[in-house]
This record gives structure tokens, sequence and C-alpha cells, in this order.
């Protein structure tokens, strides 16, 4: 009779190794198949990123080789010229496309530099064409600082630090 119930465990022990290796195959598959769909859904919300943010290639022009004789004659200007600075930049972001919530002038304490804070909103392309047209224009203006986040409907919120150098502040 123990030799009967020492078979009768063998295979009680083996039907229940049995039973917990298909349980962990069931469980592996389920926690497998959601892994799986969690990557397709992250495929799926980066391939709709991309084609929220893709850019017409018409709309962006890539600067190309520039003759130096052609590149624009920096000079310091003689005072701060806030008031045509800030016009300028609200000339170059309309050219862009670009619509300003906020631009003003700082105080800064470096002698000779006078700084502004520039804030708005526009589609990327616009936004990249702003900022390419401040490094092009012929009046010294150096980006600073900014900050760029995503806005609705495609649009980029941006927030940049202009700065412009004088003349009469250096001496």
């Amino acid at each position: 009779m123990s030799v009967i119930r020492g078979k009768n465990l063998v295979a009680w022990g083996a039907c229940a190794v049995a039973a917990l290796a298909a349980g962990s195959a069931g469980v592996a598959h389920h926690l497998r198949a959601e892994v799986e769909a969690g990557l397709r859904a992250g495929q799926q919300r980066v391939a709709d990123l991309q084609s929220q943010l893709a850019v017409e290639p018409e709309a962006v022009t890539e600067p190309g080789p520039t003759d130096p004789a052609a590149e624009p004659a920096w000079q310091l200007l003689r005072g701060p010229e806030v008031v045509e600075t800030m016009q300028a930049l609200q000339q170059l972001g309309d050219a862009a496309g670009v619509t300003f919530e906020e631009h003003k002038a700082l105080n800064s304490a470096d002698r000779g530099r006078q700084t502004f804070s520039v804030s708005g909103y526009g589609a990327p392309a616009a936004v990249c064409a702003f900022l390419a047209a401040i490094e092009r224009s012929k009046r010294l203006m150096i980006v600073e600082t900014g900050h760029v986040t995503p806005g609705g409907g495609g649009q980029l919120a941006f927030t940049f630090g202009v700065a412009t150098y004088h003349s009469r502040g250096m001496q």
C-alpha cells in the first residue's frame, strides 16, 4: 500500500508542477500581450506627434552657402535705442508669422548692454523663421535665453531673452 501511495504522491506532485507551469505560461502570455499593446500605443502616439509637428518642406528654407561679403556688417549701436530695437523685433516677428503676447525692455546691470524679453506663439516653422531672422538681422541682436513649449493646435509658445549692445555704455 505504501508503494501505491508513493506512486500516487508522485503523480499528484507531477500534476501540481504541470499546473503551476501552465499557469505561469498563461500569466506570461497575458503580460506579454499587455506590454505589446502598450508598445503599439506608444508608437502610434509618437507617429501622431510627429505628424502634428510635420512642417511642409517649402515652409522651411535652409540657408545655403553664403558669400562672406554678403554677411551683415554689424556695428555697435550708439545708444540703447530701445524703441527702435522693439520695432525691429516686432517687424521680424510679423514677417515670420509669430504672434506676440508681450515684448518689453528690461533693466540691465551690464554697461553697454540692453536686454529684452519677447514672448508669444506660432507654428514651429514660424518660430524657427523668427529666430533665423533675428540671427540674420543687420541690427546686432543676440538671443541669450529661450524657452519653447508645445501649445494647442500645433502651435509653439516661446519666450526669448534678446540682448543688444551699444557703444555709449562701454566708454
